[in-house]
């Protein structure tokens, strides 16, 4: 009895074993997926980081940021009188200083 009792140990260490090593097996092919993943994922940014570079350098980033030139009245070229509409008040001002006055009101 005591033979058999240790025949089944050795075939349940053995079975163990090989679970142990079929699990392992797994986990490291699971491993290696993930880090193919993120070697393509790096390989991918790294052309993106490249294209922004080259496009920096191009300046083709920095076209958005340039101001535009507007023309618009000056205090000089300025004559007679403005009234302002009635939905903002309704105040009659005929200068610059008298907007100012009213201003400081």
């Amino acid at each position: 009895m005591l033979s058999a009792s240790e025949g089944r140990l050795t075939n349940f260490k053995k079975s163990m074993g090989d679970l142990k090593e079929t699990l392992e097996i797994k986990k490291n092919n699971a491993l290696k997926a993930m880090v193919m993943t993120l070697k393509e994922h790096v390989a991918e940014l790294k052309g993106e980081l490249t294209i922004c570079k080259v496009a920096l350098s191009n300046g083709m980033l920095d076209s958005g940021s340039k101001q535009h030139r507007m023309d618009v009245l000056k205090l000089k070229e300025f004559e007679g009188m403005r009234f302002t509409n009635e939905k903002q008040g309704g105040i009659m001002i005929g200068t610059w200083e008298e907007y100012q006055k009213e201003f400081k009101k």
